[in-house]
């Protein structure tokens, strides 16, 4: 396990299993209030970090080739609210982002290109 310190809003953790795939740990160290806890990924974002809720964290999980393919965010409580699944090209590159929250509604992007152009690469979960 590698512990390394954020810039204050969370910190971060990488744990590496059985057959040496890595799983980032990102836990939030804001306080949660009792309003809705949000989350959002960039789909520009190299390995397209999910910053977690307040209170809560993230855990991503990595394939072979050390690409994120999923990504589960969990509120204070420790409660499931979000799943995100990636889907690669030949080339590394992403070409699909599903969304799934714990109140069963789902979310997709699709990647045709570099870029999309509608200034839409922000995913709010």
């Amino acid at each position: 396990m590698t512990s390394i310190a954020g810039e204050g809003d969370w910190t971060t953790t990488f744990e590496y299993n059985d057959q040496g795939r890595k799983s980032r740990i990102v836990k939030s160290a804001r306080k949660a209030s009792g309003g809705t806890q949000g989350s959002g990924v960039s789909l520009d974002s190299e390995d397209l970090f999910v910053v977690p809720p307040a209170g809560g964290m993230v855990k991503t999980s990595y394939n072979e080739r050390d690409q994120a393919v999923e990504s589960r965010v969990y509120t204070s409580n420790g409660e499931l609210m979000s799943r995100l699944n990636r889907a690669y090209d030949a080339k590394g590159l992403v070409t699909e982002l599903n969304a799934r929250t714990r109140r069963g509604g789902a979310r997709s992007r699709r990647r045709t290109g570099a870029a999309d152009g509608d200034g839409s690469d922000f995913l709010r979960l």
